[in-house]
C-alpha cells in the first residue's frame, strides 16, 4: 500500500483515505449491528480530523433496512464534527432504499440549519455518478 493511503477493513466496513487528494471512501461490507455502526461513526470522525479530509464518497447501499432511528441518532452525533471539519463535499451512494434517502435528505437540511455547515452533500444512485461528481471537484 502506498504511504499516502490509509486503510481499514473489518467484517462490516472498508474505509480508505488517500491523503494526497484528501479523499475518504467508505463502503459497508455487510449490515452492521448498532454497536458496529456507532464504532464506524467514531472511526469516521477520527479520520475526518486526523487526515483533514475534504471529499468523502460513502457507499451506503448495505445500510438499506438498517434502523432509521439508529441512523438519525448517529448522524446527529456526527453533524457537529462534519460541520467543523475541512469537508467540502460528501457523495453518498444509495440505490434502493427510498425511505433511507428521504431520511438522509432531512438530516442534511438539519445539519446545515443547526450547524451552519458549508459542506455540500449529494446522494447518487450509482458509484459512477458519485465518482464523476468527485472527479469534477478534484480536477
Amino acid at each position: 500500500m502506498p504511504d499516502h493511503i490509509y486503510e481499514v477493513t473489518n467484517s462490516y466496513l472498508h474505509l480508505y483515505v488517500d491523503t494526497d487528494v484528501k479523499l475518504m471512501y467508505t463502503d459497508w461490507l455487510s449490515l452492521p449491528s448498532s454497536a458496529e455502526y456507532r464504532e464506524a461513526a467514531a472511526l469516521f470522525v477520527q479520520n475526518l480530523q486526523v487526515y483533514a479530509v475534504e471529499n468523502w464518497v460513502m457507499d451506503s447501499n448495505r445500510l438499506a433496512g438498517f434502523s432509521l432511528a439508529e441512523q438519525r441518532q448517529v448522524i446527529a452525533q456526527l453533524a457537529p464534527t462534519i460541520a467543523a471539519s475541512s469537508l467540502k463535499k460528501v457523495a453518498r451512494i444509495i440505490s434502493q432504499d427510498i425511505h433511507n434517502r428521504a431520511m438522509f435528505e432531512e438530516m442534511v437540511k438539519d445539519l446545515k440549519n443547526k450547524h451552519q455547515a458549508q459542506v455540500e452533500i449529494k446522494q447518487f444512485w450509482t458509484y459512477n455518478e458519485a465518482a464523476h461528481w468527485i472527479t469534477l471537484i478534484l480536477a
